[in-house]
């Protein structure tokens, strides 16, 4: 997972990110460190037509995505209905 990079064999992450033509949504925890907001924010800013960040608070860092459930419910269901 720490070795993976979307860049490689792509000419880099901005020119690998800039080839997304799907529909994206970020969500970001605000405690989370293995992947802080700011690496959000990053994919946000290159993916093309990527919605605007989505965070969820939560004080239990990464694993905000697995506990909280109300938070990432709501944010998905308006995605999925968008």
């Amino acid at each position: 997972m720490n070795h993976h990079d979307v860049g490689r064999a792509r000419g880099g992450v901005t020119d690998a990110l800039s080839l997304i033509e799907s529909e994206t949504y970020v969500i970001g925890i605000n405690s989370d460190r293995l992947y802080p907001l700011r690496l959000q924010e990053e994919l946000v800013a290159l993916i093309p037509g990527a919605h605007e960040l989505d965070i969820v608070t939560s004080s239990v860092g990464h694993d905000g995505f697995l506990l909280e459930v109300d938070q990432i419910g709501t944010i998905v269901g308006s995605a999925l209905r968008d």
